[in-house]
C-alpha cells in the first residue's frame, strides 16, 4: 500500500512540476510576444526606409542602364546611316535581296 502511495504522491510531483514548467514557458512567451509587440514600432520605419533607398537605388540604375543603351542605339544608328551613305548601292543590292529571299520565304 505504501507503494502505491508513493507511486500516487511521485506522480502529483511530477504534474506539479510539469504544471510550473507550462506556466513558466507560458510567461516567457508572453514576455517575448509583448517584446515583440512593442519593438515592431520601432522596426517598421528602419524597414520602410531601407526599402525605400533600395527602390531608389534599383531606379537610379535603370535610369542609367536605360541612357546607356540609348548612347549605344544613337551609336549604331549613326554607323548605320554612315555606312548607307558611304556605300549606297551595295547597301540597295543588300536590301533588294533580303527582300527578295523573305518574298520567295513568305510565298511557302
Amino acid at each position: 500500500m505504501s507503494s502505491t502511495f508513493n507511486r500516487s504522491s511521485e506522480h502529483n510531483s511530477t504534474q506539479h512540476d510539469l504544471q510550473k514548467q507550462i506556466d513558466t514557458i507560458n510567461e516567457s512567451l508572453q514576455q517575448i510576444s509583448n517584446a515583440m509587440l512593442q519593438d515592431q514600432g520601432s522596426y517598421q520605419p528602419q524597414w520602410s526606409e531601407r526599402a525605400k533607398q533600395a527602390a531608389n537605388h534599383v531606379a537610379a540604375k535603370s535610369h542609367e542602364a536605360a541612357a546607356v543603351i540609348g548612347e549605344q542605339a544613337h551609336t549604331l544608328d549613326d554607323a548605320v546611316v554612315n555606312q548607307l551613305r558611304s556605300k549606297p548601292y551595295l547597301s540597295l543590292g543588300i536590301a533588294a535581296g533580303v527582300g527578295f529571299v523573305l518574298a520567295q520565304l513568305s510565298r511557302k
